[in-house]
């Protein structure tokens, strides 16, 4: 064989192998495509199970407790604990929970609340996210910690999408107080909400309550237990003669201090999670 040939011989291989390392990757390309194809866009057409198994594993959705950090447009940090069940899906219930004054000058005693460890120890089966904002300062009602706590839902809604209908805001004692802004100022934004143990501080829109169930929990012993509940039995029945859904579960025999042990159970969450009856 001439060198003539054999160069044109090599050029012939060549060529072919660089064909086909092309069409390899075309395909590889194809695939590619098919993966990013299940994106946000597309979940509405997402049926059986394998797709959505493929869809959790692309939005890489661990379960269990962790610390995060969150950044607001005015560049303000919310330090958060969140919680992930053990059966996350797409469109899963959001439970927020707004701690009380115990907890303003620790974070991580958040970990120490009752209900974040009854969750972790008895309520990991169900499908949902909890997560619980800390705030180093005695106030979850002003109109910037509003905001950012609204801008904060906002994005875990929409990292780990959420279904827009289950949205549950919780809160104890000064959280309680932000539950009943946070429902005042955004209605129908949330599915539910239980204020415990301290009733309304701020001017109340009565008619974004109405739009909302509400499950509210206070004891009845001693002080300002005793007056907590009479406030809170008072705006209760006021939503309710305005056509709103408000109910009030008077713990008999529990003060502010120690109703925070004894709300935390699956009666409960069951309630908020499914929009059961309040009755």
């Amino acid at each position: 064989m001439t060198i003539k040939k054999l160069f044109l011989f090599l050029s012939i291989i060549i060529f072919l192998f660089i064909v086909l390392l092309l069409n390899n990757k075309n395909e590889l390309n194809d695939k590619v495509e098919s993966i990013e194809l299940i994106s946000i866009d597309n979940l509405e057409e997402i049926d059986d199970k394998e797709d959505l198994l493929t869809l959790k594993t692309t939005l890489n959705i661990k379960s269990g407790a962790s610390l995060e950090k969150f950044k607001t447009s005015n560049n303000t940090t919310i330090n958060y604990y969140k919680i992930v069940s053990n059966n996350p899906t797409y469109d899963m219930p959001l439970i927020v929970y707004l701690h009380g004054d115990g907890e303003t000058y620790s974070l991580k005693s958040i970990t120490k609340l009752p209900l974040y460890n009854f969750i972790l120890d008895s309520y990991m089966d169900n499908s949902f996210i909890f997560i619980a904002p800390h705030r180093s300062k005695r106030d979850w009602i002003s109109k910037s910690v509003s905001l950012n706590l609204k801008e904060l839902i906002d994005s875990v809604v929409d990292e780990h999408h959420i279904n827009k209908n289950k949205i549950i805001i919780m809160g104890a004692s000064r959280g309680s107080m932000g539950v009943w802004n946070m429902i005042s100022l955004y209605g129908d934004y949330f599915s539910a909400a239980c204020p415990i143990s301290w009733h309304p501080t701020t001017e109340l829109n009565y008619n974004n309550l109405v739009k909302v169930p509400i499950y509210a929990i206070s004891g009845n012993r001693g002080y300002p237990e005793k007056t907590v509940n009479n406030k809170m039995t008072d705006t209760v029945n006021r939503i309710n003669e305005l056509g709103g859904k408000a109910f009030i579960n008077t713990y008999n025999g529990e003060t502010h201090d120690t109703i925070a042990a004894a709300f935390p159970n699956k009666e409960l969450l069951d309630i908020l999670l499914d929009n059961k009856s309040l009755d």
